[in-house]
This record gives structure tokens, C-alpha cells and sequence, in this order.
């Protein structure tokens, strides 16, 4: 009867805890720091610092003219190299139309750490 009860009452191995990705949604993707420290992301950055220092020059209807290109181009590198949806760049992209805006916050920040 002894030997029942020891039976009866081992203990069974727990159960594995479901471990499942926070659902990213919204405007704004996160990139991975693999993606980020591989080839392809060094060349997002790259470009992104690129982008930022033609910002810094003054010229304020040239600069949207010569911009609107390159950030059409960083969007596309961003769909092949990162995998950020499409819907993650719009915002972003809507958001360095403003001028003051694209002035004080830079996006492409967002896009890659936040």
C-alpha cells in the first residue's frame, strides 16, 4: 500500500511555459541589433548618417527636393534588409515631410532603436 501511494503521488514534470513574441504592431518596428550589426545594417546606418548631415545644410527648398529620393531609397532598404513592413515606414516618412518636425526628431532614430 505504501508502494501505491508513492506511485500515485510522484511528481509530475512541469509544464513548459508557452514563451511567445510580444506582438509588434504600430507605426514604429523595432530593428534587431543582429540585423543591425550585420552588412546589410551597417549600410542602414551608414546611409541614415549620410541622410542626417545633408539635413544639417541649410537650404530650405533644395533640401526636400534632394531628400524626398534618398528616403525613398532608405524606405526600400529598410523593406529588403530589416524586413520593416511597408506600414512601418509611412509614419516616418510623413513625419520628415514636416520641417520643423524632421528638424528636432530625427526618424530614422526611431526606425532602428525604439
Amino acid at each position: 500500500m505504501a508502494e501505491e501511494v508513492i506511485n500515485n503521488n510522484t511528481e509530475k514534470p512541469p509544464k513548459p511555459e508557452k514563451v511567445s513574441a510580444k506582438k509588434k504592431g504600430g507605426w514604429f518596428k523595432k530593428i534587431p541589433a543582429n540585423v543591425l550589426l550585420s552588412p546589410g545594417g551597417l549600410i542602414l546606418i551608414i546611409f541614415a548618417a549620410m541622410m542626417e548631415i545633408l539635413d544639417l545644410i541649410p537650404l530650405p527648398l533644395l533640401d526636400q527636393i534632394w531628400e524626398l529620393p534618398l528616403e525613398l531609397i532608405f524606405i526600400a532598404l529598410l523593406c529588403f534588409i530589416a524586413k520593416v513592413p511597408l506600414k512601418a515606414s509611412l509614419a516616418p516618412f510623413i513625419l520628415e515631410r514636416i520641417p520643423l518636425l524632421s528638424d528636432i526628431l530625427p526618424t530614422w532614430v526611431l526606425r532602428m532603436f525604439f
